[in-house]
């Protein structure tokens, strides 16, 4: 049910004696609207001037537009912060059961450091691939075993998870079709282990008569 309409999105509460202004988007809400308190950026409470209420209203009401403006054209959903969606992504696989727990903990400390460093609040729609690739490189500086810095295989499973990560974004609409900047990186790392090496038979059976 819709909500009931206002003559103006701006109503006011009055307790002990003051007056603060509120404001209902609630027919905004298929992108994030919602009853809300008109906080000034500089304060913690609903503001109590009614021409800054007004203003920080019609402020929230062109966020959601936009946003919806988004919706209605492409297709995606609001947008989703790094930290609540690695959280939601790592519930959804330990629901599906398709996963071990050690996997499961593994990604969870991938996507902390990604978290760490591309901060726990950031639009996944605005990471780049340069971003990607600055992460990569501050990751092969870390120190690893035996105060070496970690190896190429090792940066290139936090790259893999992350990459998981934006593939579920995908598939749920919070990211464009084809949108995952870490599959996007050119050169990622490699493990640097040298490929076994093979003989053939008759060379086996040379080593064998010289031994």
């Amino acid at each position: 049910m819709n909500p009931r309409r206002r003559d103006s999105r701006v109503y006011a509460r009055t307790r002990r004696g003051v007056t603060r202004y509120y404001a209902d988007f609630r027919d905004y809400a298929d992108v994030g609207g919602k009853q809300m308190a008109l906080v000034p950026e500089d304060q913690t409470r609903a503001t109590t001037d009614p021409d800054v209420a007004a203003v920080l209203a019609a402020e929230e009401l062109k966020r959601l537009k936009a946003k919806r403006s988004l919706k209605d054209t492409t297709g995606i959903k609001e947008s989703a912060g790094l930290e609540a969606y690695a959280a939601h992504h790592l519930v959804e696989k330990a629901r599906a059961g398709r996963t071990t727990e050690r996997w499961l903990e593994l990604a969870e400390g991938h996507l902390r450091a990604a978290i760490e460093f591309f901060g726990a609040d950031r639009d996944l729609r605005s990471i780049t691939v340069t971003d990607v690739q600055a992460w990569a490189n501050q990751l092969a500086r870390k120190p690893g075993r035996r105060a070496r810095t970690v190896s190429g295989a090792t940066v290139r499973k936090y790259l893999n998870s992350l990459s998981n990560l934006y593939r579920r974004a995908q598939g749920e609409e919070y990211v464009p079709p084809g949108y995952n900047p870490v599959a996007a990186v050119m050169d990622k790392p490699t493990s640097s282990r040298r490929p076994p090496t093979w003989f053939e038979v008759p060379e086996v059976a040379l080593l064998l008569e010289a031994a």
